[in-house]
């Protein structure tokens, strides 16, 4: 009950910033960023109508947050995501251009710090790096911030361009954070053992719980 009426205090904090900061953007654009992310469908998306829903659909990308995990893994970079939009479903400048312009506005507005309370009172049986990892945004964090990603696994993610835990995260959120996906991919890519598969899936699924 606590989680729920603090989350409801974010989301109108957010409709707030929204209101007062995007009056130049879509109504679309301003419901999507000023709430978590959620289970909602790809077409809450600002740019994806319902054609190009059905045919991001058809490609696996059903819901609005496993694009945003595409959006990471490119790096959130504007010329690759634009791109990857128009070969998967056919947009257009402006539906590629609002599609993006969503998707960049909606991370900064997840930045904010008052789950630290609900971190503190309810994982104490996870690690510390655990702990202060989910207990705020992600921001630009390198890889080598998850549980279960040292310095030998960093490096390897590193020459994986997985740089950055949110390339990470991305990647997670392609795979529907499935957990069995996640773990054989962490092994395949930089030989994570059972453990450190385990803890870094745990961190990112609970991350995402807090913040999407």
């Amino acid at each position: 009950l606590q989680f729920d009426l603090l989350r409801g205090g974010l989301c109108k904090l957010s409709r707030w910033i929204s209101d007062t900061a995007m009056s130049s953007t879509s109504q679309k654009h301003k419901e999507f960023v000023a709430e978590p992310m959620g289970e909602k469908p790809v077409m809450a998306l600002a740019g994806i109508g319902e054609v190009l829903g059905k045919k991001l659909e058809e490609h696996g990308f059903d819901k609005a947050y496993v694009v945003l995990g595409q959006f990471l893994v490119l790096k959130k970079d504007e010329e690759l995501f634009r791109d990857w939009l128009k070969d998967t479903c056919g947009a257009n400048a402006k539906q590629q251009r609002d599609c993006y312009g969503c998707l960049k506005e909606w991370l900064p507005i997840r930045r904010y710090k008052l789950i630290l309370w609900i971190c503190d009172k309810t994982m104490s049986s996870t690690s510390q790096k655990h702990g202060a990892f989910v207990a705020e945004p992600m921001r630009e964090k390198r890889v080598t911030a998850l549980p279960g990603i040292g310095k030998i696994l960093g490096r390897r993610m590193e020459k994986s361009g997985f740089d950055k835990a949110n390339v990470v995260l991305g990647q997670f959120l392609v795979l529907k954070k499935d957990e069995e996906l996640f773990d054989n991919w962490l092994k395949d890519t930089c030989g994570a053992n059972a453990k450190q598969q385990r803890d870094c899936y745990g961190c990112l699924h609970e991350w995402c719980d807090a913040f999407l």
